[in-house]
């Protein structure tokens, strides 16, 4: 990877950053059928599933990471400013919209209807999968954001938060083909980089937040 910077390798970065978020699709249907294509135990199936693509989703975010820091002297991870009172309440209420945007798709908060449709096992390796996304989400975010600030030299607007709602909303639209899910997600995305700003790039806010608006 060329060692100079620019807002296409940020860009870049991102988008690797979705693939890996991504990697779930791709293990279920062009994958999975081959490596087990007779399994019948369902809560075996459903932890090497999640499993394998926690393995893989945390694996790629500390590539990247590592590349980032390395390559372009750029470290997500760093930030360390605390964000004020007001702007942490503004991203608190923006976690319950994430809450909101769940209970939505699932009729029920999202924890409740996991822990309806699974057993412990599989409710375990669901959440670790879910808990390596919201560090791909961030990654995603964070990239997004340097890519933009680069390009457009404005520290305001949320570009990590217009790329991740592009890229999951347009996912979401042409795999579930429903076009009020992939608005509802493209919101999302925004929102989660509206979040990531407001809390001042530090991820040791942003990651909870996340968590919280993935898995409640």
């Amino acid at each position: 990877m060329k060692s100079t910077r620019s807002a296409f390798d940020f860009l870049s970065l991102g988008l690797y950053a979705f693939c890996a978020l991504e990697i779930e699709f791709i293990m279920l249907y062009l994958i999975e059928p081959f490596l087990f294509p007779s399994l019948t135990d369902v809560t075996l199936y459903c932890c090497l599933h999640w499993g394998l693509c926690a393995l893989i989703g945390a694996g790629a975010a500390a590539a990247l990471l590592a590349v980032s820091k390395k390559s372009f002297q750029f470290a997500p991870l760093s930030a360390r400013e605390t964000p004020s009172r007001k702007a942490a309440l503004v991203a608190a209420a923006l976690c319950l919209l994430g809450i909101g945007y769940n209970y939505l798709s699932c009729g029920e908060f999202l924890i409740a209807y996991k822990l309806r449709q699974l057993n412990a096992l599989e409710f375990i390796f669901q959440y670790l999968w879910l808990f390596c996304q919201a560090a791909l989400f961030l990654l995603l975010i964070a990239f997004g954001q340097k890519a933009g600030e680069m390009k457009r030299g404005d520290r305001v607007m949320p570009w990590g938060g217009f790329l991740t709602g592009a890229l999951w909303g347009l996912f979401q639209l042409l795999v579930q083909q429903d076009l009020l899910l992939g608005i509802l997600s493209c919101v999302m995305g925004v929102l989660y980089g509206l979040m990531y700003l407001l809390v001042r790039k530090n991820m040791r806010w942003a990651y909870p937040m996340m968590v919280v608006m993935l898995c409640i």
